[in-house]
């Protein structure tokens, strides 16, 4: 029995002969499919890299031209592409425990932690391991563990000296972080230079609640002590704490979120306590791109004064009792913030921030508006002839802000026949350059030159103070 009619032949044969061409395709496609994920297609590697990729691939086993090639792409900041070739490294020969190392390394800096605790199980595997990468790969481990935590702890701390042209501009250390410079320590700037020592930790904790989208409760403290070697009335130390839910807007928490928080602050001065505050605020985080994010703030904060007198207390003797009391700043202060982080390239980093407030204190006088900018580009580099293989750092920041007060900063009331003062406006200007050098990956050395220049409309309420700081910087958990 004829299984097919004679006219359906031709058709079976077309039909063969299709498919045979579509397999044809298909697996030419494939295969530059292959090629093309062998060749680094990122826009970002130079071409002098991915020429010096392809002529490696003509020669594969020369594992140490993909090892040199790797560590350029990392001092680069090219970090994706050097993942490629530690990978690459590993097909090629699994035993290499500086490469698996190092790309477990990458991966978690970028958060990858299941896979790269995948690749260092397989390197603490291996029994021909060196003891040195081992207790590496060990230390790595117990890194993974620690973040995968509910809890995880991370800070910086510094202990440092430091030279200032004025030290009693206490404040410029502490950025805006409060209202000294509106104190009575502007009585205090002698324009006499001073050397002191200094120290600070600034921490942060959160606890995963576990959900899909990474919300968590963060809590973040600051400490802040300086001792001056002669001017004990500048002596300042500084306490803050905020706790607040970071919570996710419809994407991962460190995509987008926003956190309520309550925070508070002790600010002392001369061994006593000058001032504290309590409040709280909203702060919320977009990343607009894998390179740019955007943030804002806005705090509302009580501050209480102590009414003491810095500088050893009292008027001077036969002088006239001074009005003046440090309590005439108690009152409330408004201050919000907007602004932009970018990643300009793999090895500079740059932030602009625009701020403004207002604080509403127990006198006129004291009642300021004011508005401001910060700005500030860190750069990464290859250290300087080769003296050490982590990139040092160096950081240029500059801020500017201006004040305008509700009336003079006269305490006392103005006597009949006293020319009028007007309304007393400020602006202060600042700039730093910081430079760090790592000693160790969490160890660093650095030094910081920064100067300060505030104008008044008031006379003898100016100052400027230049100041020079080496500090040794230790960077805990993660």
């Amino acid at each position: 029995m004829r299984l097919f009619h004679d006219d359906v032949r031709p058709r079976l044969t077309g039909a063969l002969i299709i498919a045979g061409l579509l397999s044809c395709l298909a697996l030419l496609a494939q295969a530059n499919e292959t090629h093309a994920q062998e060749s680094p297609n990122l826009p970002s590697v130079p071409a002098e890299l991915r020429g010096a990729y392809d002529t490696i691939l003509r020669n594969p086993g020369d594992l140490e031209a993909f090892w040199a090639l790797a560590q350029d792409a990392e001092q680069r900041g090219l970090d994706e592409f050097a993942i490629r070739l530690y990978e690459r490294m590993l097909l090629l020969d699994p035993r290499l425990a500086q490469a698996r190392l190092r790309l477990a390394q990458l991966l978690i800096q970028r958060g990858a932690l299941l896979t790269a605790r995948a690749y260092l199980e397989e390197a603490l595997a291996e029994e021909a391991m060196p003891p040195e990468a081992r207790r590496r790969a060990e230390e790595y481990v117990a890194e993974i563990d620690a973040q995968r935590s509910r809890h995880r702890l991370g800070g910086v701390a510094r202990v440092g000296v430091r030279y200032a042209s004025n030290p009693a501009a206490v404040t410029d250390a502490l950025d805006d972080t409060n209202d000294l410079n509106d104190a009575e320590v502007r009585g205090l700037r002698s324009q006499k230079s001073d050397q002191s020592a200094f120290a600070s930790l600034d921490a942060r904790h959160t606890y995963d609640f576990l959900t899909q989208l990474g919300d968590q409760l963060e809590s973040h403290i600051f400490l802040y002590g300086e001792k001056q070697r002669r001017a004990d009335e500048a002596d300042l130390a500084l306490a803050e704490l905020d706790v607040g839910p970071r919570l996710a807007i419809m994407a991962p928490v460190d995509e987008r979120s926003w956190r309520p928080y309550a925070v508070g602050r002790i600010i002392g001065l001369e061994n006593s306590l000058f001032s504290a505050e309590g409040g709280g605020g909203v702060e919320g985080l977009v990343a607009l791109s894998p390179r740019l994010a955007a943030f804002g703030s806005f705090e509302v904060v009580y501050a209480g004064h102590n009414n003491f007198r810095m500088g050893g207390g009292g008027d001077p003797p036969g002088s006239e009792p001074s009005d003046f009391e440090n309590e005439d700043f108690d009152g409330f202060r408004f201050e919000g913030e907007l602004g932009v982080s970018s990643a300009l390239t793999p090895w500079l980093r740059g932030q602009l921030i625009g701020f403004g407030g207002s604080v509403d204190a127990e006198k006129d006088y004291r009642n300021n508006d004011y508005i401001g900018v910060r700005a500030g580009l860190t750069a990464s580099y290859p250290a300087p002839f080769q003296l050490s293989a982590l990139p040092w750092s160096t950081t240029l920041s500059g801020s500017y802000r201006y004040a305008r007060f509700s009336n003079s900063s006269q305490a006392n009331p103005i006597e009949d026949g006293d020319p009028p003062i007007g309304r007393r406006k400020e602006d202060r200007w600042q700039a730093s350059l910081t430079n760090q050098v790592p000693l160790s990956p969490r160890w660093a050395l650095e030094l910081r030159l920064a100067h300060t220049q505030l104008g008044s409309s008031i006379d003898g309420a100016d100052y400027d103070n230049s100041e020079a700081s080496l500090a040794v910087v230790y960077a805990f958990g993660r």
